[in-house]
């Protein structure tokens, strides 16, 4: 047996594993149901965190996220080019009952239908509220006047106005 290795049991299933001295769980799985609850509740992952809010985990040299790796473990693979989505819309959770897997257009639509898509003065980076398309839209004035009066390009007030832009208002 390699240095710094030895023969341990699991602390979820049980089973004999070698591994590092560090490690206590035989796989992925045993590691996720180890902070699971077990119940039909989100499963809120206490590790590490990305910058987007979603869990991490390492395991041996890769990185995982715990939803993907939660999908794989109880669920299947991952079909190629396709997302692991939250029913549940918690970032953290890791629930395979609140896991399934779509196409970024389906993840997409799903953030819609929720209400969670950012749009409008919600995105962080609009130069307009509300009130002032409303303002633009009910106005006689040109684009060009009103693209001046509130501080944004005569495209992006055509977009307004032509409601190629701002469609939910």
């Amino acid at each position: 047996m390699p240095s710094g290795t030895t023969t341990k049991s699991c602390l979820t299933c049980h089973a004999q594993f070698t591994g590092n001295t560090r490690r206590l769980y035989c796989s992925p799985k045993c590691k996720l149901l180890a902070g699971s609850g077990g119940s039909d509740a989100c499963w809120l992952w206490s590790g590490q965190i990305d910058s987007r809010g979603y869990g991490k985990m390492r395991w041996g040299q890769k990185i995982l996220r715990p939803h993907r790796a939660a999908y794989e473990a109880f669920v299947g693979e991952i079909p190629a080019g396709l997302f692991v989505c939250h029913r549940c819309d918690t970032p953290l959770c890791f629930n395979p009952d609140h896991l399934f897997v779509g196409t970024a257009k389906e993840n997409s639509r799903d953030a819609i239908v929720k209400g969670r898509q950012h749009r409008g003065e919600r995105t962080g980076s609009s130069k307009l509220t509300e009130d002032q398309v409303r303002l633009a839209r009910a106005s006689t004035a040109s684009i060009g006047e009103l693209a001046r009066t509130f501080g944004v390009t005569a495209q992006s007030m055509y977009c307004v106005r032509t409601r190629r832009t701002w469609r939910h208002i």
